[in-house]
């Protein structure tokens, strides 16, 4: 299978026919750009054109041309087409066909940065790490001076959209949505190690070193530079994030706004429904669980105080950070830690992750 992003895809088709053939090229969905042979006898500005061809030996070259706003994806069916697979080299794939049948080559272009979506750039800088709230819990202390080197976060939790390509791909399990939609909804359902091979997935196909985050840098991004209970100020109501704005219990009443139950969702909501903190991130309050490549430990005792995750402690269970839509006021904080998460172990319905790159 070919999946080399990018504006322009030159192909190579040979032919090698006892009899007279037919290649039909097809613009999967009639979206994305249009496909071209270099002797001009096919053009597909509209979902489907076709070749036909005979004799031994016959060379079809096709240059597959994204419109605006949109790339290359793939030969979807070119591990049935093509004989041994389609090889790729240089933006120019070779699929050889082998056979006197009738074949049907399908392309498929995708909106231009769907597959990773934006990364924001989080400047370095140094933050006192853990908790210094209302309401003190061990787990979020001593509160710590950490260096947080320049990196770039995820502007957004990883969607179904972006997640939905390693899917088509094989190379990941096609999760419960729970009927709560796809498109731009933050993808749920994913464990760490699954989060994990995803990112292996997307490196392979971008050539990127994405990653999770560490937890220290997790939360520096979440506070953007901010010393308060949340990024926003120090109580919240739900017109700021997608949390169990309800619940008053574990100290609910305590960071509400009001002080009494508000409105809930009481399911994740798409991307971007509330605004961005002063980095420019989305979603880090509530929404769904975010993975960090940390291992658990339930003091900060010893903790890095460079920014690099955590490698020892409880490492088959790992740090998930920013709460979910099922959380209270208190489980959202910006100092609030998770410790539910066994490396190999299927995900929650409330879990999803964020990406991270240096």
């Amino acid at each position: 299978m070919i999946k080399v992003p990018g504006k322009h895809l030159l192909v190579l088709i040979m032919g090698f026919a006892l009899y007279g053939c037919n290649l039909t090229v097809e613009i999967k969905d009639n979206v994305g750009g249009s496909v071209t042979s270099k002797d001009g006898n096919i053009v597909c500005p509209e979902q489907q054109c076709s070749y036909n061809y005979s004799g031994r030996s016959t060379r079809v070259e096709l240059t597959a041309t994204a419109s605006e706003g949109y790339e290359f994806y793939q030969f979807s069916n070119a591990a049935q087409l093509c004989e041994n697979g389609a090889e790729t080299a240089n933006q120019t794939g070779i699929c050889e066909i082998l056979s006197d049948s009738n074949k049907t080559l399908t392309v498929e272009f995708r909106p231009a940065g769907s597959l990773v979506g934006n990364m924001v750039f989080i400047p370095g800088g140094f933050f006192m790490m853990g908790n210094t709230d209302q309401v003190v819990y061990e787990d979020e202390l001593p509160v710590h001076e950490v260096f947080v080197s320049p990196f770039f976060m995820g502007e957004t939790e990883v969607t179904w959209t972006q997640y939905q390509y390693c899917i088509d791909a094989g190379a990941c399990e096609d999760e419960d949505d729970q009927g709560w939609g796809r498109g731009d909804q933050p993808v749920v359902g994913v464990g760490f190690q699954e989060a994990r091979n995803y990112i292996e997935w997307l490196n392979a196909q971008t050539g990127e070193n994405y990653r999770l985050p560490s937890e220290a840098e997790w939360e520096y991004a979440a506070r953007a530079g901010t010393t308060t209970t949340y990024w926003f100020g120090d109580c919240i109501t739900s017109e700021d994030a997608n949390y169990a704005a309800a619940d008053m219990s574990n100290n609910g009443d305590v960071y509400s706004c009001s002080g009494a139950p508000d409105p809930e969702a009481g399911k994740p909501l798409p991307v971007k429904s509330y605004a961005p903190n002063g980095f420019g991130l989305y979603d880090m309050v509530g929404n769904v669980t975010e993975w960090t490549r940390d291992c658990v430990n339930f003091t900060y005792e010893g903790a890095p105080v460079d920014g690099s995750p955590w490698l020892a402690g409880l490492c088959p269970w790992n740090i998930q950070r920013g709460g979910n839509f099922r959380s209270g006021a208190d489980g959202v904080r910006s100092a609030a830690r998770g410790f539910i998460g066994l490396a190999g172990a299927p995900g929650e319905v409330t879990d999803g992750f964020r990406l991270a790159r240096d």
